[in-house]
């Protein structure tokens, strides 16, 4: 599931550990807070749009061509965050990006990388996945509820 690191790490949504232990790795399961990141009724869409509510963007924004720090940093965490929480491949999040596949395989390259220097990208994206999932879950059993704040 957890494809945007190097295949030996995990990185907790929700708590934001690391872990090593291949079982973690291949389940994305946290022991730490008993989260399991992965979910049915995990979108690309559904991230881009609580990519977009955490950040105070637009969808629109997020798939524009402005390349504005403001907006490609969002825009490469919402990529970011698709790798890990779906099975989408680079193109598939290319073309919901309206981005070339390599555009975003740089862009996940970048976050994987402020993820491990900086505790500020490691909380954007943990808040992100979090309520990714809780609205999933939120979804599965009730139709129509709001963005999880």
């Amino acid at each position: 599931m957890n494809k945007g690191l190097d295949a030996d790490w995990f990185i907790c949504p929700t708590c934001s550990q690391q872990s090593s232990e291949p079982s973690h790795v291949r389940e994305g399961f946290c022991p730490l807070c008993n989260d399991f990141t992965g979910g049915l009724g995990v979108t690309g869409e559904l991230i881009m749009g609580q990519t977009a509510v955490y950040f105070h963007l637009s969808t629109e924004q997020l798939t524009s061509a402005d390349r504005s720090h403001h907006i490609s940093g969002p825009r490469q965490t919402a990529m970011f965050i698709c790798r890990e929480l779906t099975d989408l491949s680079f193109p598939e999040i290319g073309i919901l990006f309206n981005r070339d596949h390599s555009t975003v395989m740089h862009g996940v390259r970048k976050i994987e990388k402020l993820v491990l220097q900086y505790a500020r990208v490691r909380n954007h994206v943990a808040v992100i996945s979090h309520r990714v999932t809780a609205q999933a879950s939120l979804h599965e059993t009730h139709e129509g509820v709001a963005y999880v704040r």
